[in-house]
């Protein structure tokens, strides 16, 4: 094992964590080995092959081996789950709270473009909303993720088809074929119809 001066760390993912080394991140092995020169400003844990890194301001991809696969081009990049991951498309201001948010593929294509933007989710202070329940994670599971219209929570598919309407206050997402969701003061879960199967009477 070859001992280095990490000045940041972060958690092992798929046998790799990355860490910083005066200023660049870069990967170590689970030896401490170093497994390519670190070079961006930021780097995440990897998900699903891929992880999101920063550099010279704007955000991409990079593989297991640090080389880009996704070039750095939007203001925000979530983690892949289920082969696409969330990111903000750069706006026209500088601080890119005019840009939209969209789910975009290994490719970088864009698959599901959401109305939500970087201001609303500043304002909000969650991507989705912010209830009394939490809000929902930028993940596909299930196949389904919460997606908010004109105000109300629905779950579109990867094909970014509403397959669940927006008529929910409240929303979350799906384990194991069931979602938590709101409607006013009542709250209970829905499987993939839709349906509730269990809510509360009040």
């Amino acid at each position: 094992m070859v001992l280095q001066a990490f000045t940041g760390v972060g958690e092992f993912r798929e046998g790799l964590a990355p860490v910083r080394v005066e200023k660049k991140w870069g990967f170590i092995d689970k030896t401490g080995n170093m497994v390519e020169v670190p070079t961006c400003q930021w780097l995440r844990p990897l998900a699903e092959g891929l992880s999101a890194y920063r550099q010279e301001g704007k955000w991409g991809y990079v593989d297991a081996k640090g080389q880009p696969v996704i070039p750095a081009r939007f203001a925000q990049a979530e983690d892949f789950s289920q082969g696409l991951a969330l990111v903000l498309l750069p706006g026209v201001r500088p601080d890119f709270r005019d840009g939209k948010y969209a789910f975009i593929n290994r490719a970088g294509e864009i698959v599901i473009s959401l109305e939500t933007t970087g201001e609303a989710r500043a304002e909000k202070k969650d991507f989705f909303s912010y209830f009394d329940m939490g809000g929902p994670d930028y993940k596909f599971t299930d196949g389904l993720v919460p997606v908010e219209k004109n105000g109300k929570f629905g779950f579109v598919d990867q094909t970014g088809k509403l397959v669940i309407p927006a008529t929910f206050g409240k929303a979350r997402n799906f384990a194991e074929g069931l979602a938590p969701v709101g409607v006013g003061h009542k709250q209970g879960y829905i499987d993939k119809t839709g349906r509730f199967v269990w809510q509360t009477d009040n």
